[in-house]
């Protein structure tokens, strides 16, 4: 794991909390659960488990979300 100042640290951290409480915001609106949000990332070609979802919704990562898992959330969530 890199070595990043604490100001960058609460950045990642709080940018990841943003993204997880839109993708769960996106995913009741559509009345989706984890589970059919995860199906949705496979059917794009890039599968997201539930556990995983659950855990960028709840920033549960330390912070981390990749560009590829951010890029199929949207797609998934329209």
């Amino acid at each position: 794991m890199p070595n990043i100042d604490t100001p960058a640290g609460a950045w990642e951290t709080d940018l990841a909390g943003r993204i997880g409480h839109a993708v769960t915001r996106r995913r009741k609106q559509l009345l989706l659960t984890a589970v059919s949000l995860s199906e949705r990332t496979e059917k794009l070609g890039y599968p997201i488990t539930r556990v995983t979802i659950s855990k960028i919704e709840n920033n549960a990562r330390a912070g981390k979300i990749d560009v590829a898992e951010l890029l199929v959330l949207a797609a998934a969530l329209e």
